[in-house]
């Protein structure tokens, strides 16, 4: 089967948009991003649709999706995928690839990644001389009942408040936490601030916990209310505070908030290699429910 790959228009939108949502999915029930959410996640800062973004056709059939998402400050760039259910998806995979990495050089990052579910798509990126690199876990807990929380005085609550400096504090806890964390790209005031305000994400959403006015931990959660699937994106601890509870606070602190917006199960992603994260989210009941893995090109 030839293909044809052509740079994203504007026009194409409602197109691009219905080919995300017929994707099958063990996640939710169903994929139900919005037009206004799909021109939010191609428009994020240092990005340019049309540049980054391209669609995939056989014919006039409008068959793929891929969006590069560039990092510049560790020079890498993420390809994210999408094929119709309605073809061969590893013949077309494997043709995406082989293209794109004839225009690869031309961009400025040094290394390229892609994640995928496993047994899927491995030796289509390894004949490619792709590597694999990390194991990731999604993990669910069904919740049936209010979390109860516990917090020691010392200790506060808080939600993100939207135009103030909690946009930086947000920025700054992020990336303090996550700064020797493989594939972690810092991000700027403007990411944070951009991310904050789309359309899957409330302000509500975004707890701290606090101590003498600082704060020292966050959880980032997202809910789909159509499929009452909550989702934890983010979730961190200060290192000066790591080991003390904090993480266990703040974590049934956002299952309880996304129960209370109506959550009948949450998801996380976690490195399989974080082994003090893994038993803390099972101590919890989280169970195994996907695996992805991330592979590698380098130039």
């Amino acid at each position: 089967m030839n293909i044809n790959i052509t740079n994203f228009k504007a026009k194409y939108s409602l197109e691009v948009l219905k080919l995300i949502n017929s994707q099958d999915s063990k996640l939710v029930e169903k994929n139900t991003v919005s037009e206004n959410f799909f021109t939010q996640m191609i428009s994020i800062p240092y990005s340019n649709p049309e540049n980054d973004c391209y669609l995939i056709w056989t014919e006039s059939n409008l068959i793929g999706f891929l969006q590069l998402i560039h990092e510049n400050t560790i020079s890498r760039t993420v390809l994210n995928l999408w094929i119709s259910k309605n073809v061969d998806q590893k013949e077309i995979f494997s043709k995406i690839i082989a293209t794109f990495q004839n225009k690869l050089h031309s961009l400025n990052s040094k290394i390229f990644h892609i994640q995928i579910p496993e047994n899927s798509y491995e030796p289509i990126l390894i004949k490619n001389n792709w590597t694999q690199v990390k194991t990731y876990l999604t993990l669910k807990l069904s919740i049936n009942s209010n979390p109860e929380i516990s917090f020691d005085n010392n200790f506060k609550l808080t939600h993100l408040n939207i135009d103030s400096n909690d946009e930086q504090d947000l920025t700054d806890l992020q990336n303090i936490c996550f700064e020797n964390n493989w594939g972690f790209c810092p991000n700027t005031l403007e990411q944070i601030s951009y991310r904050v305000r789309m359309e899957n994400c409330s302000p509500n959403g975004i707890m701290f916990v606090e101590s003498n006015s600082n704060k020292i931990a966050y959880n980032w959660t997202l809910f789909d209310q159509h499929n009452q699937t909550g989702l934890i994106s983010m979730i961190g601890v200060h290192p000066t505070f790591q080991g003390k509870g904090i993480g266990k606070l703040v974590l049934l602190a956002g299952i309880k908030s996304l129960y209370e917006q109506g959550a009948k199960s949450v998801l996380l992603e976690v490195d399989s290699e974080n082994k003090n994260a893994i038993n803390l989210y099972e101590k919890i009941g989280f169970r195994d429910f996907e695996k992805n893995i991330w592979f590698e090109f380098s130039e």
